[in-house]
Order: C-alpha cells, then sequence, then structure tokens
C-alpha cells in the first residue's frame, strides 16, 4: 500500500505498506481526500511542538467505509474526528475529551491519512452523505472554528473580531456569521482579506494600513467587540488583540505559541476579560456538517488547490505562497 511519510523536517519518502486489518470497533477506510493543514506545514519545517518523525500526515480527511460497521454502510463517506483519547484521565472523565492528558492526534502523534487505506474506531467517524470530497475532508478544520465560536459563546447580534485570515481563521468566521454576529477580521494579506469580505465579513482590516483599534471602536460604536477569537500563533498579535475587546468581553485563544506573550495585567483586570483557550473540538461535526449541509458556510470557496496523491510532497512547496488558503490532495486516482 502506497504511503507517504515526512521521514524528518522538509523530506518525504515513500513507502510500501502492509494493508491494514481492522480490529474489533473499528473501520476498514479508503483514504479519499486529506487536507494539508497548518500542523502539517509546520512539521514539514520542524517547528511543530508536539511531534515526532518519521510521521504519516494528514488530519483532515475524506474517506469511504469499505467494511460495513454497526451504523456504518459499505459505501459511506465519512469526515474524521481525529482524536484518540483515553477515556481514563481528567479531562476525559469530565467529557473534555479534546484536553486528554494522553491525546493522540492522527497526523500528529499517531500515523494520519496519507495513505490509500487505513482503519479507525467508528466512534470517530460521521457520515456526509453526498457533499463534495474535498469538503468533507476539511469539515475537520471547520470544527475548530466551531468549538471556538462555542467558548466565546457566540451569538446573534454581537461584534465579534477574527484575528487571522488563514483556513482557521476564515472558518471561524464564517461560524460566527452564521450565527447571526457581526463580524470583522484582521491580517496582513489582502487577497485573504478580500476572500472573507465575499464569505460575510462585514468589516476587513488590515493590520499595516489601519489602526485596528480605532476602526474595532469606530465599527462597534465606540463599544469594542464583544468576543475577539484569534487565530494566529504570535503572542505580539495575541497580547495587541486584548485591545480589541470591550469591558466585561471575551477572548478565545486559538494560534498556538511556544513564546511567552507579556499581558499587562491591569490590562484584562480593568476590563474584567473573560481569558478563553480552544483547543482542537469536542462534540461539534453533527454541527459542522449541518452549516456545510445548509450552506451557512462556504468551504468550497476557501479550496484553492486539489493535487494528486502523487504530487502531494511537492505541495508543501507550493502551499506556501500567499495565494494558497487550502491545499486538499486526491487519493482517489
Amino acid at each position: 500500500m502506497r504511503t507517504l511519510v515526512l521521514q524528518q523536517p522538509g523530506t518525504f519518502r515513500w513507502d510500501d505498506r502492509p494493508e491494514p486489518a481492522p480490529a474489533p470497533g473499528e473501520v476498514l477506510l479508503q483514504v479519499e481526500r486529506v487536507g494539508i493543514c497548518g500542523t502539517d506545514l509546520h512539521a514539514f519545517d520542524g517547528i511543530q511542538p508536539f511531534f515526532s518523525y518519521p510521521r504519516v500526515l494528514g488530519h483532515e480527511l475524506c474517506a469511504t467505509v469499505l467494511r460495513p460497521t454497526g451504523a456504518l454502510r459499505e459505501g459511506d463517506r465519512v469526515t474524521v474526528e481525529p482524536l484518540l483519547a483515553c477515556g481514563a484521565c481528567y479531562a476525559c472523565r469530565h467529557g473534555k475529551y479534546n484536553c486528554c492528558a494522553r491525546l493522540q492526534v492522527l497526523g500528529v502523534h499517531t500515523d494520519g491519512g496519507m495513505r490509500r487505506r487505513m482503519v479507525l474506531p467508528a466512534q470517530l467517524l460521521h457520515p456526509a452523505g453526498n457533499l463534495p470530497p474535498e469538503q468533507v475532508a476539511i469539515c475537520e478544520m471547520l470544527s475548530i472554528g466551531v468549538h471556538a465560536n462555542r467558548r466565546g459563546s457566540v451569538g446573534a447580534g454581537m461584534a465579534v473580531v477574527v484575528v487571522g485570515a488563514g483556513p482557521i481563521g476564515l472558518g471561524a468566521a464564517q461560524v460566527a456569521h452564521a450565527y447571526g454576529a457581526r463580524v470583522a477580521i484582521v491580517d496582513a494579506v489582502a487577497s485573504r482579506l478580500e476572500l472573507a469580505a465575499r464569505l460575510g465579513c462585514e468589516r476587513t482590516l488590515h493590520v499595516r494600513e489601519t489602526d485596528v483599534t480605532a476602526a474595532v471602536g469606530d465599527w462597534t460604536g465606540g463599544d469594542l467587540a464583544d468576543v475577539v477569537i484569534c487565530c494566529v500563533g504570535d503572542a505580539g498579535v495575541i497580547v495587541g488583540a486584548v485591545d480589541y475587546v470591550a469591558p466585561g468581553g471575551r477572548m478565545v485563544l486559538v494560534g498556538l505559541t511556544d513564546r511567552p506573550a507579556p499581558f499587562i495585567p491591569s490590562a484584562l483586570v480593568r476590563k474584567e476579560v473573560d481569558l478563553l483557550a480552544s483547543r482542537n473540538s469536542r462534540g461539534v461535526f453533527p454541527e459542522v456538517l449541518r452549516l456545510v449541509r445548509e450552506r451557512l458556510v462556504d468551504l468550497g470557496s476557501m479550496i484553492t488547490s486539489v493535487v494528486p496523491f502523487a504530487d502531494a510532497a511537492g505541495a508543501f512547496a507550493a502551499d506556501r505562497r500567499l495565494s494558497q488558503v487550502k491545499t486538499v490532495v486526491d487519493l482517489s486516482a
């Protein structure tokens, strides 16, 4: 079975591996599409802090069921929740399996989907009906935005500022808009801000050309944002985004960085900001599929390239172009 392996930072190799056999409770799958995520790109660069090599990448997945199991029938198209939790630690016992102390994420801590076939526990699979396979693959990406909106208790009539117009930020912004919020988005790439406007963002703020705090104040009549969702893994950007939050508002951190973020405590205390973290997602895949099926979120407009499996390694260099938003690998050929 042809398998693409990230051997070490910057180096892929092709392996021929045995066909997998499902154990009880597992489902044999034909992998159809794999989205390339920022986590994958960081692993390629050698800057993913939770990563070990060699590794088969791929946690944004669309697959087809090859053998019926329980409610899943042969031929069902599924999206995958790529979190393998222990079920026994404090977080798991309290229903927060996305924070599992021994969490294994497909394609990060254990091998992912850059291979023709794989087996996965049935509970990770969510039937996607006849949705386009490229969109099914990146439902996992959208799950991050749904979870972030839930963490921020985003609702109708709120003013929400999303920092970062990458795939995660664009997804989070669309979810907020679908929930009836007014959405502004901040980024430094004009083409992504233009896409954000087409996807429903009321204001697009170029961070290098705009005083963002003043612009958010103007947009909200001086109130600032009810919720800020920060999808950028940069300590300076995260600290600066505190200025966009209204007194009594909420700030949700999605982007990852290991660098210290030097918050001034008085800036948080004075406004009594609720500072919330958002990790992966939990229990949101039915909602993700609803949003996509009802066309409340447009995943198709975020897909800028679909490449064949044979060209997947080269896509990691091509994906660095700022014109690219989301690249999907097609394994079906």
